[in-house]
């Protein structure tokens, strides 16, 4: 009938929206409000931590207070000392109440690299300082077991060197072949954006122990650009490899000590914003056809070429 014809019908417009519609619409919106406050509070404590001088090996925790929104503002100052860090709540850990946020200075509170062949004779006038192990303590106050990385602190070498930045490589067998070849030639360090990559099988099978003997930083895509401008306050030359307009001849570029080697996305490169950060930019001189090389291919050259640079310069 039309009565039924009316009342069966909800495409048509004017049609009231059910109860159960509303319902999924509102947590719908809800779930979006939630995800976007999360991934603001989290690039606030990113931001906190790399200018309180956090160590990247820890996971960055703790929660955002209210003032968040100050810490926001008080980013676009020029004077950031002790600034953002300020607006992270306390919490209590083993019956003490201790601060979430880090200690403010400018420099990391330990500073362990790993072993490097080409860096063992070059610690004369080096004045990087480290802390004892027993000493350290993580993002959140609790004191980091110090029997858990004995075996490896105690043969670090303290030298600076070449910081690979592997943030936005996604793909696991490249993370684990860039740790394998970062451990053999000596870098100090090798940045992924998520350390639990480390614990998959496709990762142990490929790295072969390489992540137990090399250091690796966090450091999520959201704070790539907090961290690579704390590496370049520390010293570092920023080199993207990447095919793009005034790169070098990788085989041609005069490395400094003090390196960071940022690679780009599997397929894309390195991102646009980021790449206005860099200092130089470094290519792999090709002849053939398909003039793509895989990222960690492409990494383990220009490693090489670092580590005969290091090894000629004897750092």
């Amino acid at each position: 009938t039309e009565t039924e014809t009316e009342t069966d019908g909800v495409a048509f417009e004017g049609a009231p929206v059910s109860a159960i519609d509303r319902v999924d619409a509102f947590l719908q919106r809800a779930r979006s409000e939630i995800r976007s406050e999360r991934e603001r509070a989290e690039a606030t404590l990113w931001r906190d931590a790399m200018r309180g001088g956090h160590d990247a090996r820890e996971k960055v925790t703790g929660v955002v207070g209210d003032d968040a929104a100050a810490s926001d503002a008080a980013e676009s100052q020029k004077n950031t000392k002790g600034s953002a860090s300020d607006f992270l709540q306390k919490k209590v850990v083993g019956g003490e109440t201790r601060s979430s946020s880090p200690s403010p200075s400018n420099a990391p509170s330990g500073f362990f690299p790993v072993p490097s062949a080409l860096g063992r004779h070059a610690r004369d006038g080096d004045d990087t300082v480290s802390v004892p192990n027993d000493e350290r303590e993580t993002f959140g106050g609790e004191t980091e077991n110090p029997d858990e990385k004995a075996g490896l602190d105690s043969t670090r070498d303290e030298s600076p060197g070449l910081v690979v930045v592997a943030s936005l490589v996604e793909k696991i067998p490249n993370l684990a072949g860039l740790a394998r070849t970062c451990e053999v030639l000596g870098a100090e360090r090798l940045v992924l954006a998520d350390l639990g990559v480390t614990k998959h099988k496709d990762f142990t099978s490929v790295s072969v122990t390489a992540e137990k003997w090399l250091r690796l930083d966090e450091c999520p895509i959201f704070g790539l650009k907090e961290y690579l401008s704390r590496l370049k306050r520390e010293g570092y030359a920023l080199v993207g490899l990447e095919q793009t307009r005034g790169a070098e001849d990788v085989e041609a570029h005069a490395w400094h000590r003090k390196t960071a080697l940022v690679l780009g996305r599997e397929r894309e490169g390195v991102d646009a914003d980021i790449l206005g950060m860099l200092d130089a930019c470094v290519v792999i001189r090709q002849r053939g056809m398909i003039r793509s090389l895989n990222v960690h291919v492409s990494a383990s050259m220009a490693v090489s070429r670092y580590a005969a640079a290091a090894a000629a310069n004897g750092w």
